[in-house]
């Protein structure tokens, strides 16, 4: 939950203190959107500075800047503006993101990270790039992504998982609090892996 928090904010504050003079010269506007002009200069902004912020290994300062499902929630903004992610402004950190996130996977399970916090969203943001971005890795790394995913549930008698091998129960059996986002991710990217 910190994590979404962090990014959101982190998104957000970048949107709110975008100026919009002088901005028309800093990126060409998309004509054919319908996106009013003031909302754009604000998303471009937001985007650039993720961009400037971003690190050459794909991560970002900050005590969660190295989270995989941070890091896919950087992608799935760029992603999300429609520029062309293999050869428009933002190409070289949508390659980062991709790399940084298939790095932080096991290869034997598919696990993304260290918690389904990280693996939900990043598995979402890989996703979200099957189809966009050119890179033969993703295809495979999403179907194992996807796999533990569904095992997950079912071995929680159909029930999104909080955890790869147990749902809803803490360290010592407490119940632990629903987490809307994490299965809200993990039913996107599940219902995303249907098409390959």
């Amino acid at each position: 939950m910190k994590n979404t928090r962090l990014l959101l904010t982190a998104f957000l504050t970048c949107c709110m203190t975008a100026a919009p003079q002088n901005a028309a010269a800093q990126s060409p506007m998309r004509t054919s959107s319908s996106v009013p002009p003031q909302v754009e200069l604000m998303y471009v902004k937001g985007l650039r500075y993720l961009q400037n912020a971003q690190k050459t290994d794909g991560t970002y300062d900050g005590t969660y800047g190295r989270e995989p499902g941070i890091i896919g929630f950087c992608l799935m903004s760029v992603l999300a503006h429609g520029d062309d992610p293999n050869a428009g402004p933002y190409a070289t950190m949508v390659r980062r993101c991709v790399d940084y996130i298939l790095s932080k996977q096991n290869k034997v399970s598919g696990y993304i990270g260290d918690s389904m916090y990280n693996h939900g969203f990043a598995t979402l943001a890989l996703a979200e790039a099957y189809g966009m971005v050119r890179d033969d890795r993703i295809g495979p790394a999403l179907r194992k992504a996807v796999a533990l995913t569904l095992t997950a549930q079912k071995k929680t008698n159909g029930r999104l998982a909080l955890f790869p091998g147990i749902h809803g129960r803490g360290q010592h059996g407490d119940r632990l609090p629903d987490r809307l986002p994490v299965r809200g991710a993990q039913r996107r990217h599940s219902r995303a892996g249907r098409g390959f």
